[in-house]
């Protein structure tokens, strides 16, 4: 049952603990740190000062999900 949705919706399975090795875990924490810290400066500039806290929430997610659930880096 569950295998039929995860292909369905394209659902990844959920893994606990770190699975990637290497040099790619490295890539994909530098690129995860360098998107937040773009992406929050643009914000706070673009931004009045609690707004930009306020996005940092959007902020976060949208990078994790661009450099852990997209497989880009693999």
């Amino acid at each position: 049952m569950h295998s039929n949705l995860q292909q369905q919706f394209g659902i990844l399975p959920i893994t606990h603990g770190s699975t990637c090795e290497g040099y790619n875990c490295r890539v994909q924490k530098k690129i995860f740190w360098i998107l937040v810290t773009i992406l929050s400066l643009l914000a706070d500039w673009a931004l009045p000062i609690i707004w930009g806290f306020v996005a940092m929430v959007p902020i976060i997610f949208v990078s994790w999900w661009i450099v852990y659930r997209t497989d880009w880096f693999y």
